[in-house]
């Protein structure tokens, strides 16, 4: 405890007897820290909601590798999910022969490997959209001995949602579109819900579903990098800074003399130069912090790069943890130089 009152005392004689040098560094320091937390909110994707509309993190598809009935009702099961979630869209995929048959050789097209290479001459994709309706190019295509009109897209032929089940198509794919993306957690729990729902439902079929685990990967991934580079630019930052530490702390060679005149060995100087560092680093980021909460509707908010960034109590304690981390393992070359150095000098004072 005796130890804690005398580095803070230390802490405002460094302020009293360089008050300019310290106060540059002070307002560094915090600078720096505004600029960790800006880009904390602008550049981590989780943060600016930059992926929230990406329409590839809110598709789930569920292939059967034998074709069934899919009725408006079983699809009703979809709003069964322990957590309410809107479904903007579901898409059903029917593969017929080309003389507009059901009847096809699955045995010799298996569904999922024809979508995926949708350029065979023996069959036809037929699809239909339950909430949007296929805009474009027309052409009359006979379907079960139907003749009607379908929407040419791609190698796809889209007909209307009441056609599709007076049609009695069955269906070898379903591909749901949510409104929303989902936390990584709920991304995993809706595809088991999905696997389990149509699975009960479609015994008869092996049911295979598709989340878009890969893309929260890949997300994670570049979150990661993110982080490592708001944290070299940081460390870049904040050294620039740290001469006006080690100016500071020379200026205090006088008073460790008298330290070790009276006692004090090397470690226990060393050590209050370092709580000296981290008390000041402290003091700096939470400054910050509570100057960035303050001003931020007024101010900050509006340089970001995105609309509606929060931060919250999570946020501001991850910040504070790099910020005295990375500043602590920035001080302890400047440190160590100081030991080694300095200590010889403060013999001689």
């Amino acid at each position: 405890m005796k130890t804690i009152r005398l580095v803070v005392g230390r802490v405002f004689t460094y302020f009293s007897e360089n008050k300019l040098i310290f106060i540059l560094y002070t307002l560094g320091s915090i600078v720096c820290i505004f600029m960790m937390i800006y880009y904390y909110g602008n550049v981590l994707s989780y943060k600016n909601g930059s992926t929230d509309d990406d329409i590839s993190f809110r598709i789930y598809r569920v292939d059967l590798t034998v074709p069934v009935n899919v009725t408006v009702s079983s699809l009703d099961k979809l709003h069964d999910f322990e957590q309410k979630y809107d479904i903007q869209d579901i898409c059903l995929t029917s593969v017929i022969g080309t003389d507009g048959e059901d009847d096809i050789d699955f045995t010799e097209i298996h569904p999922t490997f024809y979508l995926n290479f949708p350029d065979s001459d023996k069959a036809l994709i037929i699809e239909t959209s339950l909430n949007e309706t296929e805009k474009g190019k027309t052409e009359n295509i006979t379907v079960k001995g139907n003749k009607l009109q379908a929407v040419k897209n791609s190698d796809n032929y889209c007909i209307s949602a009441e056609k599709y089940f007076s049609l009695g198509l069955k269906t070898c794919r379903i591909r749901i579109c949510l409104s929303q993306k989902l936390s990584k957690n709920m991304m995993f729990r809706y595809g088991d819900f999905l696997n389990e729902t149509f699975g009960q439902m479609y015994s008869e079929s092996d049911i295979e579903v598709k989340t878009p685990a890969h893309l929260y990967g890949m997300e994670d991934s570049d979150i990661m990098k993110d982080f490592a580079l708001i944290m070299a630019v940081f460390v870049v930052s904040v050294i620039s800074f740290m001469f006006l530490l080690k100016y500071i702390m020379d200026s205090a060679r006088y008073e460790n003399s008298v330290f070790m005149m009276v006692g004090a060995s090397k470690k226990h100087i060393l050590l209050m130069n370092t709580l000296e560092n981290v008390f000041i680093t402290v003091f700096c980021t939470i400054s910050a912090i509570i100057l960035h909460i303050s001003f931020y509707e007024s101010i900050f908010s509006k340089v970001n790069m995105y609309e509606n960034i929060t931060y919250n109590f999570e946020d501001y304690t991850i910040i504070f943890l790099m910020s005295v981390g990375l500043s602590f393992l920035i001080q302890i070359p400047f440190i160590f130089v100081y030991r080694s150095n300095n200590i010889r000098k403060i013999k001689e004072v």
